[in-house]
């Protein structure tokens, strides 16, 4: 991942469950086994010609939400 200023990021991504259409689970870190790795879940909802995207995100400390 590039940041606005063109720093780059190591990250990490695994798709733990996608459930077609309305739900995609993942982990993101910045390695494979990283402890510190979020939890991310995204819901998709019909919204009449669009649709809702919903990103729930859970991190393993209070500290790293910070």
């Amino acid at each position: 991942m590039h940041g606005p200023d063109g720093t780059g990021y190591q990250e990490w991504i695994s798709w733990t469950e996608i459930t077609l259409p309305d739900r995609i689970t993942l982990r993101h870190g910045e390695f494979r086994g990283d402890r510190n790795a979020l939890e991310s879940i995204l819901t998709f909802e019909p919204d009449g010609v669009a649709t809702r995207i919903e990103m729930r995100t859970v991190f393993p400390t209070k500290e790293l939400r910070s």
